[in-house]
């Protein structure tokens, strides 16, 4: 601090004294005419020198005498402000956002934890030198009471052990009856014992024992380590300060984060711990329950979860559901704080995954049963400049998951400290009060079943009769889904099928689930390579010069931070994308010098190109809905026969169209909240179209007193009562900039890799109408074989997109055509079993849906493609 005080006046001086002397020689002219005597001038200059030595020395020490004198704070340079993100939603919660002060908006910066030992103000020899081990010393300790005890005691598990028991003996009977009588048979009491060690072992294999040791232990680790292979862990100071407003509040804790790495937990853990707030109980999968790893793991607060919570026959094991459930409710009823990933597992494909609510069910139950008195649920958004934890394109190809081992954990650690991963950012969103969000669903049942989007509503709610063909052979999203709601059922492979969660719940749960990854995924900070990446795969797959990328990267910046989206980067953007670059490395993006110009390209091999698309994926969720809509704007514009500039475009079937595709990308994307109607958020996105000057408004039969009524309508919060249909005709056409509406619709492209996965799996489906009746094809073994021709349509150029080589694409169609009951599907054993339902048996019918997918794949006019594909 001394050296740092002391060199900056002695700038600031030798600054003034060059300034002061170059006026002076520049003013002074010679007397007479004569030239100046240089002996003199350099004799005066060295005296002046010689003074000036022994004033910033005299200079030096006084300010050493005021500092060792008068005590200091240490001052901290304030990082420039940053859009504060992560407010909980003022629809459904009011009470909990209202709780946020002006103040904590103001200070919304971000600064990187890995100092934060430093910033103490400390006196002793060790804390100043020290920092690290006297942060380790200084946390806050708290008592983490252990309930597994408790569980097993607990009226709930031992009435599910008698019920066991009694469902066994019934089936012995029942087995035994044509058997030998020397056959044993097991009574009551054995049963019941055998069921009773097995809930016992069954909550000490899953029991966390979190340790205030292993804790500050992982702390100066930590503090050692991180700094090997990351430049910094960003976090928000106002959002630490919400946390510990909320932790003082005495209600639980619910942490829920989206999932991308095996660091997540820790990172979590890591800084709550150095802000004193109780560390939370993370759900933890048994992969990683691995030698030594394991137990530091356990030691940490993980419980370890089952993947599966089935039998190996496929039934449901009712021991371990309710063990778990009754551990996680003493859990809560000991004031504990929980953490879990809604997700189930890490996205391996940079975007979202839709919520599973298990866990999350549990919490819910122990509120409506008053175990609880109420939860704040707080979710986290996490990225990272590069993945800490690889790709997973080995996966993303086909190849199954290898699964962690000591060896494995081992080499990864090693690797990990000999490689640099950037930067990372870690944002924890507004508290809000479950309680608060359950009575505003309980109070407006709409938001937990929207209306359906469609038109003409059908009693049929899934399947497609003859009488739905029209005479042209066409079919039509309405007809195929005309009840169908914008989201998919949750995972019922965690909880549901025991007494946690009963059937009039799943939709509050699903809807809670839906709005928390919703607003995880909307405050997730966007990093370099997700912006580079997002560049180079939308707009200049062939490469582009430094300069043009440059200026890209600046505008989608300033985009973002218009629409209220934070960066996780700062600096000049040249700088920033060298450093993309670098951290990326040749395997994803290439560097290379044309001429006077420096060309940056990707490299469009199909295994590098999966592992670059997943930064780029960051984006999807954010432009998912533009896409969408600039896809249906290009099927109108291609069904048309005029030129691009004479098209009208009707907004009534802008709307109709988008939302078909919405249904599509139903298992894709989360693209509204619960709380919101999707009509609106298309019509918003048509009107920001409007706003960019890609459409242009010619025709509008609406009044002004129709316009007035409509916006005042949009104010009330009145779910109950059915949308306000107006009798109105609304017409675009294209904007009269015909290249900003070519630059513009370049969103189109987001999806379209996607859709090259939607469109040759619906190719596929008559793989599985040749079986012979009642004969099933895995659906592991149908998401190969599309695979496969996934691979063979890309080595030919059917396809020109690497990153459509996706097997979570190619699994998420399927659901969708479950949903759709184009696809009947049953479980045996581990495995799920699929068949074309009787509705769509049938070539003809199957062709059709094929059509119905390609109808959006329809290219572009050359006048309004992109200019990188119209080449």
């Amino acid at each position: 601090m001394v050296d740092v005080i002391s060199a900056r006046v002695q700038e600031a001086y030798v600054g003034w004294r060059q300034s002061f002397f170059s006026e002076s020689s520049e003013n002074r002219e010679p007397v007479g005419g004569q030239r100046p005597n240089l002996s003199a001038i350099n004799h005066q200059s060295r005296r002046r020198q010689n003074l000036e030595k022994e004033s910033i020395k005299l200079l030096r020490e006084n300010s050493l005498y005021q500092i060792k004198e008068i005590p200091t704070k240490a001052t901290v340079v304030a990082p420039t402000p940053r859009p504060f993100m992560g407010l909980s939603c003022g629809r459904c919660t009011p009470g909990s956002r209202d709780v946020i002060a002006q103040k904590a908006l103001k200070k919304s910066t971000a600064v990187n934890l890995l100092n934060l030992g430093k910033t103490y103000d400390s006196k002793g020899v060790i804390s100043r030198n020290f920092y690290d081990i006297a942060q380790a010393i200084r946390v806050k300790t708290f008592d983490y009471k252990q309930v597994s005890p408790m569980v097993v005691k607990d009226e709930r598990v031992k009435q599910a052990i008698e019920q066991i028991t009694q469902d066994r003996l019934f089936k012995q009977d029942n087995t035994n009856k044509d058997a030998k009588d020397d056959v044993k048979k097991l009574t009551h009491s054995q049963i019941h014992k055998s069921e009773e060690r097995r809930a016992h072992q069954i909550v000490k294999q899953m029991r966390s024992t979190m340790s205030n040791f292993l804790l500050r232990l992982t702390s100066w680790t930590l503090y050692k380590l991180l700094p090997f292979f990351v430049s910094s862990v960003a976090i928000s100071p106002a959002q630490t300060e919400m946390l510990k407003k909320a932790s003082d509040s005495g209600i639980p804790l619910i942490f829920i984060p989206l999932h991308r790495s095996h660091l997540d937990y820790i990172l979590v853990t890591f800084i709550l711990l150095n802000y004193d707030i109780r560390c939370p109980l993370v759900a933890a999968g048994d992969n990683l329950k691995i030698p030594l790893f394991g137990w530091l793991l356990r030691g940490l607060g993980a419980f370890y979860i089952k993947r599966r919570l089935e039998t190996n026959g496929g039934e449901k094991d009712i021991t371990y559901r309710v063990a778990l459930h009754t551990y996680i409710v003493h859990c809560l009823r000991a004031q504990n704080n929980i953490e879990f990933f809604i997700e189930g597992g890490r996205t391996r494909t940079g975007k979202p995954l839709l919520p599973k609510g298990g866990i999350l069910s549990v919490i819910i139950d122990a509120y409506l049963d008053g175990t609880i008195e109420d939860a704040l649920l707080i979710p986290v958004s996490m990225n990272y400049d590069k993945l800490v934890d690889g790709n997973f394109v080995r996966e993303q190809t086909g190849m199954p998951k290898q699964m962690e081992t000591f060896t494995g954990a081992i080499k990864s650690i090693w690797a990990v400290l000999n490689s640099h991963y950037g930067n990372i950012r870690v944002d924890f969103n507004q508290p809000f009060s479950m309680r608060e969000l359950v009575r505003t669903f309980q109070q407006h049942p709409s938001k937990l079943s929207p209306p359906p989007f469609l038109k003409n509503p059908s009693s049929d709610r899934f399947a497609l009769k003859q009488q739905n063909i029209d005479g042209n052979g066409s079919i039509t999203i309405e007809k195929l889904s005309m009840e169908r709601r914008l989201s998919s059922r949750l995972s019922c492979s965690s909880l549901y099928g025991t007494d946690v969660a009963v059937e009039e719940q799943r939709g509050l749960v699903e809807a809670i689930a839906r709005h928390v990854v919703y607003d995880c995924t909307h405050a997730t900070a966007i990093m370099s390579t997700n912006a580079v990446a997002f560049l180079l795969l939308t707009k200049y797959r062939k490469g582009c010069s430094l300069s043009v990328l440059a200026q890209e990267l600046e505008s989608l910046t300033t985009e973002l931070l218009f629409n209220n989206k934070d960066v996780g980067f700062t600096g000049e953007p040249v700088d920033v994308i060298n450093h993309v670059v670098n951290l990326l490395g040749p395997g994803l993006i290439v560097k290379e010098r044309e001429g006077d110009d420096i060309i940056i390209k990707p490299v469009l091999i199909q295994p590098n190109i999966i592992e670059l698309s997943y930064y780029s994926n960051c984006f999807l969720p954010f432009y998912a809905l533009q896409s969408i809509v600039a896809t249906a704007l290009q099927v109108l514009i291609s069904s048309s026969k005029l030129a691009a500039k004479d098209i009208q475009i009707r907004h009534d079937d802008l709307v109709d169209l988008s939302l078909q595709f919405c249904e599509m990308m139903s298992q894709e994307f989360i693209l509204y909240k619960p709380c919101q109607k999707l009509n609106d958020v298309v019509n918003e996105t048509i009107e920001n179209f409007v706003y960019k000057d890609i459409l242009r408004l010619i025709h509008d039969s609406k009044t002004e007193d129709q316009m007035w009524s409509r916006r005042y309508a949009k104010t009330l919060d009145d779910d109950d009562d059915d949308d306000y249909q107006e009798n109105v005709c609304v017409v675009y056409k294209l904007g009269l900039d015909e290249k900003s509406v070519r630059n513009r619709l370049q969103m189109q492209t987001v999806l379209r890799p996607l859709l090259e996965a939607y469109c040759l799996t619906a190719s596929c489906l008559p793989r599985i109408l040749i079986k012979e009746e009642n004969d099933y094809i895995t659906e592991s073994k149908f998401t190969r074989e599309v695979l496969s021709e996934l691979k063979d349509a890309l080595d030919s150029g059917a396809c020109n997109y690497g990153e459509a080589v996706s097997i979570d694409a190619i699994k998420n169609c399927i659901k969708l055509f479950r949903e759709w009951g184009v696809l009947d599907s049953h479980i045996e054993g581990r495995q799920r079993f699929l068949n074309i339902s009787r509705q769509y048996a049938n070539e003809l019918k199957l062709s059709k849906i094929s059509e119905l997918l390609h109808k959006f794949k329809t290219e572009m006019p050359k006048e309004v493609l992109p200019s990188y594909l119209n080449r």
